[in-house]
Formats: C-alpha cells, structure tokens, sequence
C-alpha cells in the first residue's frame, strides 16, 4: 500500500516537488488531480455517436414491432392515419336486397328504423305524448298583423296561434293567385280566413310556423297546387335516372300545379308519375270543396301517422323486408 501511494504522485506529479504540465487531460479538484478522461469520459461527442449507434436500431426495431402489432405509444400518429383508411373496410357500402325497415310500437311511442345491411341510416320516434302536425292543412283566421315581424297569428284551432311570415304567402285572402311579395300587412288584416298548413310543430311557448303554400306529398312525388315554377329532382338521384325522370315530369305535370320528384321515384315508371299526380289532384280537389263549407277555425286535411309516411318516404322495391312487431298497428 505504501508504495503505491508513493509511486501515485510520481506519475500524476503530485508531492515529487515537480508540477504536472499543463494538460488538457487533468484537472484540479479539491487539492487532487482528476483524469479528465475520468471526468468526462466518454467524451460528450463521441458518447452521442456511440449512443445512437447502439441505440438506435433498438429503437427503429421497437417502433417497428409496434406498428406492426398496431400499438404506437410514440404520439399515435400511425393510428390516426390508419383510422379513416380502416372506416370504410368496417362499415359495408350500403348494397339493394340488403335493406329493411322495423317498426317497434310500445306504449309510448313508436320507433322506426331503417338499416341498409348492418348500418342503421334512418330513426324515427313518434311519441304518443307528443301529437305532430305537420302537413295538416287548415282553415285558419289571421288574429294579429305584425308589420314590424313581417308576420301574422293565426288561429287555426290548436290552442296556439300559428305563425306566418310574409315569404310563406302566396295567395291573398280570397285564394286567387298574386304577383310579387307585397308586406304583410297589404297581403293579409285581421279577420281574414286563410288556408294554412303546418310546416314545423309548436315548441315551448312558440307557436307552430305555417306556410299559404299547400304541398301533398304522394309516392313518388310531392305536388304543390298554385305554383307553376315550383318544381325539381332529388339530387341523391343518378344523373341519367334525374334526367329521365325531368322528361316524364314536364310531359306528365298538369297546368297551374308544381312538381317535386323524391328519391322515392327511382326506377319510377310514366304510368307511376301519372297516377301519383292524378291522386294528390283528387285530394286536393277534395280540400278545396271541404274549405268552402268549413268555418275558421277548421281541420282540412290530416297527414296520416308517421309510421304511413316512413313507408311512403323510403319503403320501394330495393328493401329486403318489413317488420312490425304489433298486428293492431294499421299500415
């Protein structure tokens, strides 16, 4: 021990009466020379070459092997992009035969669905707490004019006066038909009966909004009596079905009636345009005569329930099947 000690400071040149020259290699701390290779060793350049040298193939194997087993830990960026690419693969594009509709009636309220393959695209909830009246048509008497809303309340014998704005007007009092948007208060004044229907229920303490513009809807197509530029196709339609259907439409759309095609009419036949138009022109006849003798306020016309309007709306020769799980339900 006694020798090394000695030979110790002979070699560092520490105690030999000889000063180690001045090296880049040591260091003075506390009163001892310090190898700097000691200190600082590796040194900090060679230590990053040498770290990520050996590093790094360990860590490009582990990101390897995580996303290959879909597991990235290192900011999810693989499984964002895997995430829309996977979507469509899950989810089947929607296929004809596939199609069906269920209806589920319960105590309170009726449930529809319509599924395209496993993919539920449709839900509708009729609830028998909550009665809608929506495309009802009514004879109403205007109650208030508000110049300042360009509206008016109409009594149209539902507890709430409706309300109609100026847009929506498109016959005067009499039911003859008016050019141009005159102000509310030159179209219509109280007192006046009104042939209204009902485009969106009451809610809270609004009351429902109508519209003077009547529209049936039928089958294949909606039409609306009185308004001759009133017209167009579903554009989820195919290009070539839309023009076929704009041909039947002008050979087979009468005078003074506006004609809407719904997606319903795809694959629609001439006689199919013809006979829709020719029914909604029979109901129509048959509001006009009932508002001659009716008295405002008076129900004209009353949409059927919802479950008739669904199948109405989306039930064609593409759906696999119906299924109602109540005989007592009307269709």
């Amino acid at each position: 021990m006694a020798l090394f000690r000695r030979k110790t400071p002979q070699v560092v040149g520490r105690g030999s009466g000889r000063q180690a020259p001045p090296e880049r290699t040591t260091r003075t701390v506390g009163g001892e020379v310090v190898e700097i290779a000691k200190f600082k060793a590796p040194p900090k350049e060679p230590a990053k070459t040498k770290k990520s040298t050996k590093t790094q193939p360990k860590t490009t194997d582990r990101h390897r092997n995580r996303n290959r087993s879909g597991d990235n830990r290192s900011g999810g960026r693989t499984a964002t992009r895997r995430g829309p690419r996977a979507q469509p693969e899950v989810i089947m594009p929607p296929e004809t035969g596939r199609k069906q509709m269920i209806v589920r009636r319960l105590p309170h309220q009726t449930q529809i669905v319509v599924m395209e393959g496993p993919v539920l695209v449709e839900h509708y909830v009729a609830r028998s707490d909550r009665k809608s009246l929506i495309g009802n048509v009514y004879l109403g008497k205007v109650r208030n004019v508000l110049p300042g809303m360009e509206a008016a309340f109409v009594d149209f014998g539902e507890g709430k006066n409706g309300v109609l704005y100026a847009a929506d007007v498109q016959h005067d009092s009499n039911g003859n038909g008016r050019s141009g948007r005159p102000r509310i208060e030159k179209a219509l004044k109280n007192g006046d009966q009104i042939m209204v229907q009902v485009v969106k229920d009451a809610m809270g303490h609004k009351g429902a909004r109508l519209t003077n513009e009547v529209s049936l809807a039928g089958r294949h197509l909606v039409l609306v009596p009185g308004v001759e530029d009133r017209g167009g196709i579903s554009r989820r339609l195919p290009d070539e079905e839309r023009r076929r259907l704009r041909t039947i439409v002008n050979e087979a759309r009468p005078k003074g009636y506006g004609v809407i095609v719904r997606t319903a009419a795809l694959g629609a036949t001439k006689d199919d345009i013809v006979r829709d138009i020719s029914r909604l022109q029979k109901l129509w006849g048959k509001i006009q005569q009932e508002a001659k003798t009716a008295s405002a306020p008076e129900l004209l016309y009353r949409e059927p329930p919802l479950v008739i309007r669904v199948i109405r709306e989306h039930f064609t020769s593409d759906f696999k099947r119906l299924i109602v799980d109540d005989e007592a339900l009307e269709i």
